[in-house]
C-alpha cells in the first residue's frame, strides 16, 4: 500500500474517533444544560408563583423540562451533524486524494517501463540501421571489388603460366630463372591481395566443411609466429573439446592470419598475443537480428598493444578504412575478416582490454558434426597423349595462354571466344571431346549454359570451369565428372585437374 493510502486509512480512524468523542460530549453537556436550566428554573418558579399547588407546579416544571431538553437535544444534533458532515467530507477527499494518488503511481510504473521498452527499441534500431548502413557500404564496394579482382585474376592467369612455361625452357640454377622465381614470388602476392578482395566481395563459390578451429590453430601455429615476429611471445589457450565449425578452411586460416597480423602491428615493440577457443551459449538477444541464438565456438584474439581509439571503433570493419598510415596498410584484412564470418553465419567485434591492448572476438555457430579431410585430392600433373580438349575462354590473352599450356602438355585444344562459338564447333564434331574446359563468366553465353547444352548431347562429357570470380553456383548437387577452380592458377595445378578429368580409357 503506498503512504498516501495508508495516510487516508489512518485518517479515517481518526474521524471515526473524533465522532464518537463529540457524542459522548454532546450528550454529557446536553444532560448537564438540561439539569442546570431545571435547577435555575426551579428557583425562579418558586419565588414567582409560590402560590402554585404541586400539581400545577410539577406540570409547569415537565412541560419546561421537555422544552429546554428538546431545544438542548436539538442544538446537539444540529453541531454533531455538522462536525459529521465536515469529518466526512474531509475523509472523502482523503480517500478520492489516495486513490489518485494509486492510479498515479501505476501510471508511473507503467510510464517507467515503457521508457525501458522505447529506450531498448531505439537502441535496437539504431544497431539495425547501423548494420544496414554497413551492410550497404560492404554490398557497394564489393560490387566493385569483386569486379577489379575478376580482371585482375585474368591478368595473373597469363602472369603465372607464362612465367611457368618460361622457367622450363631457362637453365636450371641460372639468373634467368632466379629472376622468373622473384616475378613468381610477386605474382603469388598479388593472387593473394586478390583472394582477399574475392572473399570480401562474397564472388567465391564456397562449399562449406566441418573444421576443428582448434586444429586449424595448431597447424597454423608456426606460421602464426612467424607472422607474429620473434618480439611477441604467442600463446594458446585451447579448449580441451572439440571445437568443430562449418566453414571454408583457407577462409578461417586467412582470418587468423589477419587477425593475428593487426594484432602483431600494435605491438611494434613486442608484446603478448594470445589466441583462445571455447564453447558457449548465446540468446538471441545478444546477437544481431539476422542471427539466431544457440551454441557457438568463440575465437579470441587479444594483445597487450596500443589498444584502439574509440572514435576509430565504429570504422574498424569498414572496406579500405586503416589505421596504420598512408603506405602501411590496404584497409582489407579487418574488412575481409568481416566477411569472412558474417558469410559462415556468424559475429566479429572489437573492443578495448580493460588494462591494455585490444581483443577481438569471433563466434561461429558450433556444428555437431566429425572433421572430414576437407581438401581436394591432386592428381599427379602428367603429359597428354593427343586428348582432345574444347577451351572456352572469353578473354585473349588467357584463352591464348592456356591453349599454349595444354598443347605443350600434349593435348590436341580447339578454342573458342564464348559459349555460341563452342556450340557450333561442337555441331561439327562428330565425337564427343575428352574435356571441356570453360569460363564462367562470358558475354553471349556463359560457362553454365554451354555445358547444359553440351551435355544435352554427351551426357558424360568431363567439365572443367573456371572463373576469376562467379556470384552465382554454377556446381550441382550431384554432377559428376565436373571441378570448379579460381584463376589464377599454375600449370602443375591446371594440368593435374586436366589429368583428374580425363576418362581412364585415355590415361597411360
Amino acid at each position: 500500500m503506498n503512504p498516501v493510502a495508508e495516510r487516508a486509512q489512518s485518517d479515517e480512524r481518526r474521524t471515526r474517533r473524533v465522532l464518537w468523542d463529540a457524542e459522548v460530549r454532546a450528550a454529557i453537556i446536553g444532560i448537564l444544560a438540561v439539569a442546570g436550566v431545571m435547577l435555575i428554573f426551579e428557583i425562579v418558579k418558586t419565588a414567582i408563583w409560590s402560590d402554585m399547588t404541586l400539581w400545577e407546579s410539577h406540570s409547569v416544571t415537565i412541560a419546561f423540562s421537555a422544552f429546554a431538553g428538546g431545544l438542548a437535544v436539538w442544538g446537539a444534533i444540529r453541531r454533531h451533524a455538522n462536525l459529521q458532515g465536515t469529518l466526512l467530507s474531509e475523509s472523502f477527499e482523503r480517500r478520492r486524494l489516495a486513490e489518485l494518488s494509486a492510479r498515479l503511481t501505476a501510471h508511473t510504473i507503467e510510464l517507467e517501463a515503457a521508457n525501458v521498452r522505447l529506450a531498448a527499441e531505439v537502441e535496437t534500431r539504431t544497431r539495425l540501421e547501423r548494420q544496414l548502413v554497413q551492410s550497404q557500404k560492404m554490398e557497394s564496394i564489393a560490387r566493385i571489388a569483386g569486379g577489379l579482382a575478376h580482371d585482375f585474376n585474368n591478368v595473373l592467369a597469363v602472369i603465372f603460366i607464362s612465367l611457368e612455361m618460361a622457367a622450363l625452357a631457362v637453365q636450371t640454377g641460372g639468373p634467368i630463372e632466379t629472376e622468373l622465381r622473384v616475378a613468381r614470388d610477386a605474382a603469388e602476392r598479388a593472387a593473394r591481395l586478390s583472394r582477399q578482395l574475392l572473399s570480401f566481395a562474397s564472388h567465391r563459390p564456397l562449399e562449406f566443411v566441418p573444421v576443428d578451429l582448434n586444429e586449424l590453430v595448431e597447424q597454423a601455429a608456426t606460421m602464426l609466429r612467424r607472422l607474429a615476429g620473434e618480439a611477441v611471445q604467442v600463446r594458446l589457450r585451447l579448449e580441451a573439446s572439440a571445437a568443430v565449425v562449418r566453414g571454408v578452411p583457407s577462409q578461417l586460416e586467412q582470418l587468423l592470419f589477419n587477425l593475428v597480423v593487426n594484432a602483431a602491428d600494435a605491438m611494434p615493440t613486442g608484446g603478448h598475443l594470445e589466441i583462445a577457443t571455447r564453447s558457449v551459449s548465446v540468446a538471441a538477444s545478444d546477437l544481431p537480428s539476422r542471427i539466431e541464438g544457440g551454441l557457438f565456438v568463440e575465437l579470441c584474439v587479444s594483445d597487450t598493444g596500443t589498444g584502439i581509439p574509440a572514435d576509430v571503433l565504429p570504422y574498424l570493419f569498414e572496406p579500405f578504412f586503416s589505421t596504420k598510415g598512408e603506405g602501411k596498410g590496404t584497409g582489407l584484412g579487418l574488412a575481409t575478416s568481416y566477411a569472412i564470418v558474417s558469410r559462415i553465419g556468424g559475429t566479429i567485434e572489437a573492443a578495448n582490454n580493460a588494462d591494455r591492448g585490444a581483443v577481438f572476438r569471433v563466434l561461429l555457430p558450433a556444428s555437431e558434426e566429425s572433421v572430414a579431410d576437407a581438401h581436394l585430392a591432386v592428381t599427379a600433373a602428367r603429359e597428354g597423349g593427343g586428348e582432345r580438349i574444347l577451351l572456352v575462354e572469353d578473354q585473349a590473352a588467357v584463352r591464348d595462354t592456356a591453349q599454349r599450356l595444354l598443347e605443350s602438355a600434349g593435348y590436341h585444344v580447339t578454342a573458342a571466344e564464348d559459349g555460341e562459338v563452342a556450340l557450333a564447333l561442337a555441331a561439327q564434331m562428330r565425337v564427343a571431346p575428352d574435356l571441356v574446359v570453360t569460363d564462367v563468366v562470358m558475354p553471349r553465353m556463359g560457362g553454365r549454359d554451354l555445358v547444359d547444352g553440351l551435355r544435352a548431347r554427351w551426357p558424360e562429357v568431363p567439365v572443367l570451369f573456371m572463373s576469376g570470380f562467379t556470384d552465382k553456383v554454377v556446381m550441382r548437387d550431384g554432377e559428376s565428372n565436373t571441378i570448379f577452380v579460381e584463376k589464377p592458377f599454375s600449370r602443375e595445378l591446371l594440368l593435374s585437374w586436366v589429368a583428374q578429368l580425363l576418362p581412364a580409357t585415355h590415361q597411360p
